[in-house]
């Protein structure tokens, strides 16, 4: 029981940091986007491709 609430309290604290940088993906909804804000973006969705397929890789050839 006590594995299971120590799970539900990581889960929740992930869910949290993923909501904080859901931000670094997305532009605001509450404003026009700037061309600035979609290209600072576009770059942080790219390294984050790259991150994930360098994992795949990695995992892969394992």
């Amino acid at each position: 029981m006590q594995n299971l609430k120590l799970q539900i309290k990581k889960s929740t604290l992930e869910l949290q940091i993923v909501n904080a940088n859901i931000r670094d993906y997305e532009p605001g909804a509450e404003q026009e986007s700037s061309l600035h804000q979609l290209c600072w973006c576009e770059s942080n969705l790219k390294l984050s491709l790259q991150k994930v397929l360098a994992r795949k890789v990695c995992s892969s050839t394992i």
